[in-house]
């Protein structure tokens, strides 16, 4: 599955992302949506426009063509009215990826409207699968504040990308995604997340039932403090520059797919340290 960024979103990812580099600011919410959609999408696409030439002079730094595309140009967005640039823009955008059946990021304002209208998309996508990763989590670290009665377990930012900037040593998470991106895990993770998507707008809601059993699971799994039946601990290195110790075994229906899952799991439970700029 492919998705479709607002040129605004690119707009301020673009800005942040060179602050962030210099280390004058941390990441933002648009830049972190950037580098969860390298990971998460297969091909990442925006529309080539005026609006595209202010990001582009800040991004090419950074090589923005390795994950960037621009669309096919003779396909244009449609007219708007004239009026209110958020409600035009996110009827376009929604509209121009309907017709090309490809997935839209807008940015926050369009979300907004979208979802105000009832016009964001209805089905279950992959990232409100990353939603619900980190709010199991949440409600595990809320569970170790409540039982230690402290309240100083907490963090920043999607467990995600946390793991992309604990595996960063020089502020170019852009880098770290791509590299991730292509780690055989990562890619059957993709491919497993396009399938469960398109599964469940056929209304095969088993899929779903299979991952709300699944996660509980491994995150049950990696915290039980009683060493389990045939458990050792892996050097499992994704890339010479990404490398997390991970435990294995104990699972009999493991799902090779997810395992990507448990490995985000693994580390937020194990190597997980709230976000520190290098």
């Amino acid at each position: 599955m492919d998705i479709l960024i607002d040129n605004w979103t690119l707009q301020r990812a673009a800005v942040n992302i060179h602050d962030t580099y210099e280390n004058l600011a941390v990441p933002d919410e648009d830049y972190i949506r950037l580098i969860e959609a390298i990971i998460l999408w297969d091909d990442i696409y925006f529309l080539d426009s005026e609006y595209s030439q202010f990001w582009k002079n800040i991004l090419w730094r950074f090589g923005y063509e390795r994950y960037l595309t621009p669309f096919d140009t003779t396909k244009k967005l449609g007219q708007g009215d004239g009026g209110d640039i958020v409600k035009t823009g996110a009827l376009q955008y929604s509209a121009f990826c309907n017709e090309n059946n490809i997935a839209y990021l807008p940015c926050r304002e369009r979300a907004e409207y979208l979802k105000g209208c009832n016009l964001a998309a209805s089905y279950i996508n992959r990232k409100d699968v990353m939603n619900y990763l980190d709010r199991a989590l949440l409600e595990y670290y809320e569970s170790l504040n409540q039982r230690f009665g402290i309240n100083k377990i907490k963090f920043d930012f999607p467990v995600l990308f946390d793991f992309v900037a604990a595996n960063t040593t020089d502020r170019c998470y852009l880098q770290t995604a791509l590299q991730m991106r292509n780690e055989h895990e990562v890619v059957q993770f993709r491919n497993w997340l396009s399938n469960f998507e398109q599964k469940l707008q056929q209304g095969q809601l088993r899929e779903l039932e299979n991952l709300l059993a699944y996660l509980p699971a491994v995150i049950e799994d990696l915290t039980k403090v009683t060493p389990q039946k045939k458990t050792a601990e892996l050097q499992i290195s994704m890339s010479p520059s990404i490398s997390i110790p991970i435990s294995f075994g104990g699972s009999k229906n493991k799902l090779v797919h997810m395992d990507f899952l448990r490995t985000l799991s693994f580390f937020a439970i194990n190597n997980r340290k709230p976000f520190q700029q290098y």
